[in-house]
């Protein structure tokens, strides 16, 4: 199963993926089954020109060029902040992680506290793989 981080439209909550049990012939070992996150500490000095602060209840900061397929002065904010992430829509390079089918996740938001603690669980959801539904699966 695949998985990614990302921050192409806008960043308001932190949030780390790690693999909590791996299925064989799994490891953790670079991309295969890593811990990618994105935590930005201070939301307000961050988010400067070409990107703005997104209004409340958001209270995040939006990637004003995000959906491109180049890097710009916005996204490499995003990409120094948050090099584990996907900052606009071709910057996929060693940002997605993949594990053996039948492995589980715990997804935490706002693990700031939690990053030096990845066995305590936080707010935690598992991932189930989604798989696509075949194009004549509807008419049959």
């Amino acid at each position: 199963m695949f998985f990614c981080v990302v921050a192409q439209n806008a960043y308001n909550l932190g949030l780390l993926i790690n693999p909590t049990t791996i299925a064989p012939p799994g490891n953790r070992s670079g991309l295969e089954c890593g811990t990618p996150s994105c935590t930005i500490n201070n939301i307000t000095s961050f988010c400067t020109p070409p990107n703005s602060l997104t209004p409340t209840p958001g209270d995040g900061c939006f990637n004003v060029n995000g959906t491109g397929t180049t890097s710009t002065s916005g996204t490499e904010a995003f990409d120094t902040a948050c090099p584990e992430a996907i900052s606009y829509s071709n910057d996929t390079t060693g940002k997605v992680y993949a594990c053996p089918t039948g492995s589980n996740y715990e997804v935490v938001f706002c693990p700031e506290n939690t990053i030096l603690q990845m066995n305590k669980k936080n707010i935690a959801a598992e991932i189930r793989p989604v798989y696509p539904i075949k194009p004549n699966a509807m008419n049959a």
